[in-house]
C-alpha cells in the first residue's frame, strides 16, 4: 500500500528549488528568476491550503558580467542550503536567465530581517555552476569545485571560505551526503565505479570503496550523470544510481575505513523497463521508505514523465506507485521537499506543486525526544529546548548534484488545546547539525512569536516530519506586560485623582476671590455712602453760610470738588467689579463635577 498526491493550492509561478525553513515555511525559488516566493501553512497547520507571501528578490551581483545575463542573478541548478542560524545559503548556478554558464555567485536570506546580503565566492574559483555542498556537524558548508578535485568550507559565522583537502577524484555532478558518523560520502562520477568520504578528523579524503554495480550514467559530451543518495533510518545510505542500479552502504565502525557495499534493487517501470534517476529527488519518508523520482529510457535524451515509486528497506524491493499530475516533464525537473507534517512536496518546474501523503507511522525509535522546555512561556520569548534526535536520523531530502534541500534540523508547532489553532515557532542555533545523534543531549532556541495568543498549548519537535511526543506548554503574558498594565492603570487613576484635585482647588479659590469681591464691594458702598452724606452736609452749609464761613471760599470749593470725584471714582471701580467673568476664567460648577468624579470607575469597566 501507498500514499495519495494532492496538489497546492494556487502556486504564483513556475517553481524549482525549495527548502523548509525553521519557522515552518517553505522558500520556493521562481525558475530562471531571482524571485522567490513563500508558502505558510494555514491556521491548521495545513500547507495544502496555505498562503503565499511575498518575498525579496536576490539581489543584483556586480560580479555578474552582461554576456551571461548578470548582474541579475537568476539561477536554473543550484546549491542551497538552510543553516544552523536558520538563514538561507544559495551558492553557484548553472544558466542564468536561460544563459548557459556556471556562475561563481552567493547570497545569503536571513528570514527575520526578510533581507538578501551578497556573499564572496571561494578564493580563485572562477566557476561554482551546480556545485554540490553539505552542511557539516558544526555548522560549516562543505562545497565541490566542479572543475577539479578541490573542496572548501563557507563558515556562516565569519561568512569566509577556508580551503578544504583535494578529493580523489572530480567534485562534477557528484552529490555530497553527510553520514551518521560525521563524514560525508561521495559516489565518483569520473571514475567509476570508485566512491569516497570525507573523514573530519583526520581532514581528509578517504576510499569507500567500488559500488556493486555501475551508478552513474555515463552520456555523449557531458560528465556522467548520478542519482541521489538518502541515508536510511538504519544509517545506511541508499545511492540511487542514474543507470537504474542502486547500492546499499555500510559505515566502518573506524571512520576512515572503506565500509561495505551491497546491491540493491534495479529500478523498473511497469512494464519491466528500466527507469533512470538522472539528477532525480529522492525523500526519506516518516514511515521508514524512500520516496523515488525516475525518467524512463532512454536516458540520455532527458525524457517525461516522470515516474515514481517507494524503497522499502525492509524488503530491499522498490515498488511503482501512482504519479501526481504535475509530473508529465522528465524527473531533472523534479524536487522533493519533506514537511513538518510529514508530507512532501513535489515540483517540476510549473506552476503546479504536488503534495504526497504518505501511508504509516514512523517506528517509536526514530522520533526526536524532548528532555527539558519551560512550561511557561510568553509571546515574543526565546527559550532553549534540550532533547534526543532532534536533528533526525538522516538529511532526508536529496537531489543528484545541486538542488541540496536537506531538512535535518528541529521544527517547534505548538498546538492550541482549545481552538485547535497551529502556530509554528522558528528554531535557530541548534547546537548540532548532525544526524542521528542517538543519546546525546543537543539543543536548539526556540522564539516564540510575539503575536501568539496565551492559553494552553500541545507542543512537539519535528524532525524529517516525525513528531516527537507532545508536552504541555502554557504561553502567558510576561511579567514585565502584567506590572506595565498595573503601572498604566495606576497612572490612570492618579491623573484622574490629580484632575480631581486641580478643579477642588479652582472652584476654592473662587469662593475666595468672590468672597473678596463682596467685602471690597462693600466697603467701597460704604464709603460712598459717607462721601455722599458728606457732601450733602457741605452743600447744605454752603446755602446756609454760617458767620464762620464764607460763602465764596474758595478752598472749600476745591475740597467739595476733589471729593465729588472720588465718589465718581469709586463708583466705576464696584461697577469693574461687578463685570461678568470671562468663560475662560468661569470654574467648572454643577454636573461636570460629578461626571468628573465617576472618570475612574468609567475607565476601570472600560479595562
Amino acid at each position: 500500500m501507498s500514499g495519495s498526491w494532492s496538489l497546492i493550492a494556487n502556486p504564483p509561478a513556475n517553481i524549482d528549488t525549495m527548502l523548509l525553513l525553521t519557522d515552518g515555511s517553505v522558500m520556493a525559488h521562481e525558475l530562471d528568476t531571482h524571485s522567490w516566493h513563500r508558502l505558510v501553512p494555514d491556521s491548521h497547520g495545513h500547507y495544502e491550503t496555505g498562503s503565499w507571501l511575498a518575498v525579496p528578490a536576490m539581489p543584483d551581483n556586480p560580479a555578474l558580467s552582461a554576456g551571461i545575463g548578470g548582474p541579475t542573478y537568476a539561477p536554473r541548478f543550484f546549491g542551497s542550503a538552510v543553516l544552523k542560524d536558520g538563514t538561507l545559503f544559495i551558492a553557484g548556478g548553472e544558466y542564468n536567465h536561460l544563459v548557459s554558464c556556471d556562475m561563481a555567485a552567493a547570497t545569503l536570506f536571513d528570514p527575520v530581517a526578510n533581507s538578501w546580503t551578497n556573499l564572496t565566492t571561494p578564493p580563485g574559483w572562477a566557476q561554482m555552476g551546480d556545485v554540490p555542498l553539505c552542511v557539516m556537524p558544526d555548522g560549516r558548508v562543505l562545497l565541490g569545485n566542479l572543475n577539479n578535485s578541490q573542496t572548501t568550507f563557507f563558515d556562516p559565522v565569519t561568512r569566509t571560505y577556508t580551503a578544504g583537502p583535494n578529493k580523489l577524484d572530480s567534485c562534477s555532478e557528484e552529490s555530497f551526503t553527510l553520514l551518521p558518523d560525521g563524514t560525508v560520502l561521495a559516489v565518483q562520477c569520473t571514475t567509476i565505479p570508485g566512491s569516497e568520504k570525507y573523514v573530519p578528523a583526520s581532514n581528509s579524503w578517504v576510499t569507500a570503496g567500488n559500488t556493486p554495480s555501475t551508478l552513474p550514467q555515463s552520456c555523449p559530451g557531458i560528465v556522467a550523470e548520478i542519482g541521489p543518495t538518502v541515508v536510511l533510518a538504519s544509517g545506511h545510505a541508499l545511492t540511487i544510481g542514474a543507470t537504474g542500479n542502486t547500492a546499499i552502504y555500510a559505515s566502518s565502525p573506524a571512520p576512515a575505513s572503506p565500509g561495505t557495499w551491497s546491491a540493491g534493487p534495479t529500478l523498473k517501470d511497469g512494464s519491466g523497463h528500466t527507469l533512470f534517476p538522472i539528477d532525480a529527488p529522492a525523500a526519506l519518508l516518516p514511515n521508514g521508505k524512500v520516496l523515488i523520482a525516475a525518467s524512463p529510457s532512454p536516458p540520455c535524451s532527458f525524457p517525461g514523465p516522470t515516474e515514481f515509486l517507494e524503497y522499502d528497506p525492509a524488503t530491499n524491493l522498490a515498488t511503482l506507485i501512482a504519479s501526481p499530475s504535475n509530473a508529465s516533464g522528465p524527473c531533472f525537473t523534479g524536487r522533493m521537499l519533506m514537511l513538518p507534517t510529514g508530507q512532501v512536496l513535489f515540483s517540476s518546474h510549473s506552476n503546479r506543486i504536488a503534495i504526497y501523503t504518505p501511508d504509516g507511522a514512523p517506528n517509536a525509535a526514530w522520533r526526536p525526544v524532548i528532555t527539558a522546555f519551560p512550561a511557561s512561556v510568553h509571546g515574543g520569548g526565546t527559550y532553549t529546548l534540550s532533547g534526543h534526535q532532534l536533528n533526525g536520523l538522516s538529511q532526508c531530502c536529496c537531489y543528484g548534484d545541486d538542488a541540496t534541500m536537506a531538512t535535518n534540523y528541529p521544527i517547534v508547532r505548538l498546538t492550541n488545546t482549545a481552538t485547535g489553532a497551529v502556530i509554528y515557532c522558528r528554531t535557530a542555533n541548534h547546537s548540532t547539525m548532525g544526524i542521528a545523534t542517538g543519546a546525546a543531549t543537543v539543543s536548539t532556541s526556540v522564539s516564540i512569536p510575539a503575536s501568539a495568543p496565551t492559553g494552553n498549548y500541545s507542543m512537539v519537535v519535528i524532525a524529517n516530519g516525525i513528531p516527537s511526543a507532545a508536552q504541555s506548554v502554557t504561553i502567558s503574558l510576561k511579567k514585565i506586560e502584567i506590572k506595565e498594565i498595573k503601572e498604566i492603570k495606576l497612572e490612570k487613576i492618579e491623573k484622574v485623582e490629580k484632575i480631581e484635585k486641580v478643579e477642588k482647588i479652582e472652584i476654592k479659590e473662587h469662593k475666595v476671590e468672590k468672597h473678596e469681591i463682596k467685602e471690597l464691594e462693600k466697603v467701597i458702598v460704604e464709603n460712598k455712602l459717607k462721601d455722599a452724606e458728606n457732601i450733602q452736609n457741605l452743600q447744605q452749609q454752603l446755602s446756609n453760610p454760617g458767620p464762620t464761613m464764607p460763602a465764596s471760599d474758595p478752598a472749600l470749593t476745591a475740597a467739595l470738588q476733589s471729593l465729588s470725584d472720588r465718589v465718581e471714582a469709586l463708583s466705576a471701580q464696584v461697577q469693574q467689579l461687578r463685570a461678568p467673568i470671562t468663560p475662560e476664567e468661569r470654574p467648572t460648577v454643577g454636573e461636570t463635577p460629578l461626571l468628573h468624579s465617576s472618570t475612574p470607575t468609567a475607565e476601570k469597566e472600560a479595562e
